[in-house]
């Protein structure tokens, strides 16, 4: 189950990349840096649009995996 492996550790690389980005945008805001504030608010929006797409494609993966798994002659990792 490489594949569904890779997207679970994707899934939680997001959310600690959501966790961490936010946490800098909390500082920078308490620090009164509002040069970052724009930056990090970007970033944290791709984030946070990369977990949505990963969290809805699991699924997904996961069955095409699994039926590329039963099939003969068929790579599961492709």
């Amino acid at each position: 189950m490489k594949s569904s492996k890779a997207r679970s550790a994707g899934t939680f690389s997001s959310s600690f990349e959501i966790a961490c980005y936010t946490s800098l945008l909390a500082a920078a805001e308490k620090a009164g840096d509002t040069a970052s504030i724009p930056a990090i608010e970007a970033i944290l929006a791709e984030e946070r649009e990369m977990a949505d797409w990963l969290i809805k494609h699991i699924p997904q993966t996961t069955e095409q995996f699994l039926l590329r798994s039963d099939a003969d002659g068929v790579e599961a990792k492709k």
